[in-house]
């Protein structure tokens, strides 16, 4: 089942909304299958994409904190 998921995601636009246990959780599973799946992650909390030490290396996550948390979605 996992596998199929990540077939349906593979090269999709993915959103995450919210980082915490769960957004940590999404992003480890994403991740672990699709290692260059470009994800979108944003939450309220501001900067915490500079404050999480999962995120730091990761060259293919676009984040948006607080005040940009919806204006760029509504693009996508």
């Amino acid at each position: 089942m996992i596998i199929e998921l990540m077939n349906y995601l593979k090269d999709k636009k993915v959103i995450i909304l919210g980082f915490g246990r769960e957004g940590k959780s999404t992003y480890k599973l994403i991740r672990n299958y699709l290692k260059d799946q470009l994800i979108y992650i944003a939450d309220q909390k501001e900067n915490f994409e500079k404050t999480e030490e999962l995120l730091q290396n990761d060259k293919n996550i676009i984040c948006y904190s607080r005040r940009r948390i919806l204006r760029p979605f509504r693009r996508i």
